[in-house]
């Protein structure tokens, strides 16, 4: 996935214009992630974090991040048809 292409998909689910941090809901939009599930990763510490003032914002580099990740893992093999 290019830059441009992550760039496309924040600025989707955000309806901003190059945001520098996403909500945690936005987050979880990005990847397809339920609310709980995008929630305990900030909780667990797996996504970096910004609060401030009681809410909770992701740095728009901890989505990039995350893509660049997903497109090292190999990739899983095709079920055989029978």
């Amino acid at each position: 996935m290019t830059d441009e292409q992550i760039w496309e998909a924040i600025e989707r689910e955000t309806g901003t214009k190059r945001p520098a941090v996403v909500t945690v809901e936005e987050f979880g939009d990005i990847f397809r992630l339920s609310r709980p599930t995008a929630y305990r990763e900030v909780s667990r510490g797996s996504v970096r974090s910004i609060r401030t003032a009681g809410t909770i914002r992701i740095p728009v580099s901890e989505v990039f991040r995350r893509f660049r990740e997903a497109e090292a893992l190999p990739e899983v093999p095709k079920a055989k048809a029978q």
